[in-house]
């Protein structure tokens, strides 16, 4: 016997604001999405309607990556350039490869500014305004924590301990160079060492804490009865 799938979207009913509806959200895989049916997550999915990248200038933006998130890395990138034009400025040996680095970092970080902006615009679209969805407990996309969306994308826990692990290890390397070559170095040099060591450290800990939510995502799915998918989570 055929079962019916679920034949309105959320899109298509117009909830009273608060309101926890059954419809379609976004489920564990960013390009798909789960029918809830106001009380529990049924088994009916389906590819999501909306897009997670939007074409522009030659270039394909937006992707299923945290927006805030991206916003600290951008603004963290373009500080690590500050720091490497004061090294070019400084003169000496390090003077060219210094302008060099100035200027891929300053550009990957203007990138991932810009590319912030498209992922708020399609995440408005994925949440219309004014429809509440499954509570906060239940979803199974992403935890928002701190105003950033935290187990986005594909992956799974395993992956962003490890990550968070070795760039923290990177981070101490970082802060115990700097310190041991501090008596001997330019002010150039402890500039350049202390924000790598501080860059690292945010970016470790990023890792390690979007680790922890992709558990807590795990345990989410695993509740709801959905079946781990094979390599990726969230």
């Amino acid at each position: 016997m055929a079962v019916e799938r679920p034949r309105r979207a959320v899109q298509d009913e117009v909830p009273s604001s608060g309101e926890a509806v059954a419809g379609w959200f976004p489920a564990e895989d960013p390009a798909s999405e789960r029918w809830w049916d106001g009380h529990r997550w049924s088994s009916h999915v389906r590819p999501s309607p909306h897009p997670t990248r939007v074409p522009w200038a030659g270039i394909r933006w937006g992707g299923t990556g945290g927006p805030v998130m991206q916003v600290v890395a951008g603004t963290l990138l373009l500080l690590g350039g500050r720091v490497t034009l004061l090294v070019a400025l400084d003169g000496g040996s390090l003077r060219l490869p210094a302008a060099l680095v100035t200027l891929v970092v300053v550009l990957l970080g203007a990138l991932l500014l810009v590319n912030a902006s498209f992922c708020w615009r399609l995440e408005a679209r994925r949440w219309p305004a004014g429809v509440a969805g499954p509570p906060l407990d239940a979803r199974l996309a992403h935890v928002r924590w701190l105003g950033v969306s935290w187990g986005v994308g594909r992956g799974w826990s395993q992956r962003s301990f490890v990550v968070g692990f070795v760039v923290t290890l990177a981070a101490l390397f970082a802060v115990v160079v700097t310190l041991l070559t501090w008596a001997h170095s330019s002010w150039s040099d402890r500039a350049v060492g202390g924000t790598v060591a501080l860059v690292l450290a945010l970016l470790g800990a990023m890792g390690l804490t979007d680790g922890w939510f992709r558990l807590l995502l795990e345990r989410r799915r695993e509740i709801a009865g959905i079946p781990q998918q094979e390599g990726h989570d969230a």
